[in-house]
């Protein structure tokens, strides 16, 4: 399944779908996403999300969630369920397409290296285990399930593992790219 998967992404990858997905990616991720918490009032003065957090304990998530109030749980609720489900989408299509692009372009016998396109699907499961332990944390406060409070700090954690090495692959996909281009005088 996840070599299919990694093909698929093979196919997907054209020049036309990198620059839609990554522009998709910087709209959302610069645009949308950092000036939703300051147009909900319910959030404004709350303490900040889980998910942007790398780890937490419990009780500190617990403080979070009672710290959110009824509207700001049923808000961080609703945007967990709908924009945090619509922005994995989106990075993690940019992501991969973008690594599928300039892998096939740096490494072309390189089936290994391909395969690392998959990187950003672990950060898009791993965010919606995320999400959903979130969201289940958030709907049956004031009850506080130490394990699932455990399990969320622990997506969230691999989740961000994952977006690290996703990160610094694709930096150091554009530099081994950049790096190529100069040395052939930009030619590609």
């Amino acid at each position: 399944m996840l070599v299919r998967l990694s093909n698929w992404l093979s196919k997907m990858s054209s020049g036309r779908n990198l620059i839609l997905s990554l522009s998709l990616y910087v709209l959302f991720g610069f645009g949308v996403m950092p000036n939703l918490r300051g147009a909900i009032p319910a959030l404004s003065d709350a303490p900040g999300p889980l998910d942007l957090m790398f780890a937490y304990t419990p009780a500190a998530a617990f403080d979070r969630i009672a710290a959110y109030g009824p509207e700001g749980r049923a808000v961080y609720a609703l945007m967990s369920l709908s924009v945090d489900v619509i922005y994995p989408i989106i990075y993690t299509l940019a992501f991969a397409i973008l690594i599928t692009f300039l892998s096939r372009y740096l490494f072309p016998a390189g089936r290994a290296v391909l395969r690392l396109n998959l990187l950003p699907v672990g950060i898009f499961f791993f965010d919606m285990l995320e999400n959903a332990s979130i969201v289940t944390l958030l709907m049956v406060y004031p009850a506080q399930p130490t394990a699932l409070g455990w399990a969320a700090s622990t997506f969230t954690t691999v989740k961000w593992v994952f977006a690290g090495f996703t990160i610094l692959w694709s930096i150091e996909l554009i530099l081994i790219a950049l790096f190529r281009a100069v040395r052939r005088g930009w030619r590609w």
